[in-house]
């Protein structure tokens, strides 16, 4: 018997203990489980367990989470307005913040913003203009007392959307451009972008053609100049890119002038050393070739910089519709939206533009490093390529894949640019007939990878300057003609070259020829 009664004893113990584990881990178990009920869309659920949350927290005493959870609580009872429930429990959490000020002995102004902000924000949905101007005045009040930056930006928008909703929207304008003010000091472009959508967005809402006429002028001011720093910043690249390209020419004239001096000593060597005669004839040719090889090297270098500098010239003669665009559109308001598009896709093609010129400039600085190579199966990548090609193909055109199964070493995720680009300009020059893509191995280490479209071809004048980078393009909207030297400089990185086929007339066939 006694026996027994130990053992119920030590079972009731133990379940005790137990339950006292359940009921710490109670208020985090609860806030899980609504948040996973809010993630499943079980609205009503979730909002079931963010309350017991709140109060499993509040009884905790730990009066952050609890008010977390209730904000929680308040956004599912506004969202099926009960705003009566939302009111009580707002009422709720002040208490709290009260209760929790007095034990601690301190004021918790973090806490007292939640609050605040939640109520102002009720009384914005509902529309009751007084109301929210009182706790607009209390969260601007906390705020002084935290004297927070962040916090201070964000009293600052909610002032700025209250007198856009109620009046007046001449204070909204100005609270707008106090906070552009300090993200341009702060030089946070994309937060004064989104400052100015905000105002263009609340004036349209409002339906006032003034209030829209001006804001959109505004919107527009600032776009302009952010697209003027871009171009500063494109023209200042290629200012720094040609101070280099000069100072190299510097340094290889200085090379060369002492390579020549060591050519003349060695000649005088030659001529006396009689016995070393072949040793040094040999030499001699060397420095010969490499200078040979230096002189090329000046000459290209100064090629392309003439060609940049030509390219930049005529990009920068294109800027001016752009901008004279732009401001026949803050001029014009019935037909702002076609002009906005046409800014906007000049906006797209620059960017697109500064993107090519960087990443041709980071190839071109890498050419000695090779991309690694891997065994694929040509016949399954081929076939993918085409797949991946035939959305952008015209109705009534045939594609073709012609590949064994074969392995080749390649590198899959660079050479996949490379024949999609070539591809996709087949697609887009081939109305009728057929596009193929055709793999032939020419030996132990070489094969190739041919596009054949039947298209209307690549007249003769512009062959020659096919896969130079930087010549003349007249809309930049239609493409910046650096596709193709891209694409070139990739192949040359996986050991091979990429050629226009000119015997072949029907059409255009590009031929890109790997050594492994």
């Amino acid at each position: 018997m006694k026996v027994f009664l130990l053992f119920v004893v030590m079972t009731l113990s133990l379940n005790v203990g137990l339950m006292g584990q359940t009921t710490k881990a109670a208020p985090d178990s609860l806030r899980e489980l609504a948040q996973r009920k809010l993630n499943e869309e079980k609205f009503i659920e979730a909002r079931y367990f963010f309350k017991r949350a709140y109060e499993a927290f509040a009884a905790k005493e730990d009066y952050r989470q609890a008010i977390e959870c209730g904000l929680e609580t308040n956004l599912l009872f506004v969202r099926e307005n009960l705003y009566k429930e939302a009111f009580e429990l707002c009422w709720s959490m002040e208490n709290l913040v009260k209760v929790a000020e007095e034990k601690q002995n301190a004021k918790l102004p973090e806490l007292e913003l939640l609050v605040s902000k939640e109520r102002f924000r009720i009384y914005m949905k509902i529309g009751n203009s007084d109301r929210a101007r009182e706790f607009l005045t209390t969260m601007e009040g906390i705020s002084n007392t935290m004297n927070n930056d962040s916090i201070s930006e964000e009293i600052l928008y909610a002032k700025a959307i209250y007198y856009y909703t109620f009046g007046p929207t001449e204070r909204g304008t100005a609270c707008y451009k106090e906070l552009i003010g300090k993200y341009r000091q702060q030089g946070n472009l994309e937060k004064v972008t989104e400052c100015y959508q905000n105002m263009v967005a609340r004036a349209e809402k409002m339906n006032s053609l003034p209030l829209v006429i001006n804001t959109y002028q505004q919107y527009i001011a600032w776009i302009d100049s952010v697209k003027m720093l871009t171009i500063s910043d494109v023209l200042n690249e290629t200012n720094q890119q040609r101070e280099e390209i000069h100072k190299a020419l510097q340094e290889n004239e200085k090379k060369l002038q002492s390579k020549q001096y060591v050519i003349i000593a060695l000649c005088v060597l030659a001529a006396i050393l009689v016995a070393a005669l072949i040793g040094l004839v040999v030499v001699l040719l060397r420095y010969i070739l490499l200078t040979k090889k230096q002189k090329k090297s000046i000459k290209v270098v100064n090629e392309c910089s003439q060609l940049k500098s030509q390219f930049i010239q005529n990009i920068m003669a294109q800027m001016d519709p752009a901008l004279n665009s732009l401001s026949q559109t803050a001029e014009t308001v019935s037909d702002k939206k076609e002009q906005l598009v046409q800014m906007q896709r000049q906006i797209d093609a620059l960017k697109r533009f500064s993107s090519d010129i960087q990443e041709f400039s980071s190839l071109e600085s890498s050419l000695n490093e090779q991309y690694e190579l891997q065994e694929q199966y040509v016949n399954t990548f081929c076939e993918e390529i085409m797949r991946k090609v035939k959305p952008y193909v015209n109705p009534g055109v045939e594609t073709q894949v012609n590949a064994f199964r074969l392995q080749a070493k390649i590198n899959a995720e660079q050479l996949e640019r490379v024949l999609i680009h070539l591809l996709r300009n087949a697609a887009d020059f081939t109305k009728l007939g057929r596009i193929t893509l055709e793999f032939k191995r020419k030996g132990a280490r070489v094969h190739q990878f041919i596009v054949t479209d039947t298209g209307h071809g690549i007249p003769e004048e512009q062959r020659e300057n096919l896969f130079k980078p930087f010549v003349e393009i007249k809309d930049l909207t239609k493409g910046d003609g650096m596709g193709l030297p891209i694409c070139s400089l990739i192949v040359a990185k996986m050991n091979g070259n990429i050629i226009l086929d000119t015997a072949y007339t029907k059409g255009s066939r590009f031929i890109v020829e790997l050594r492994t």
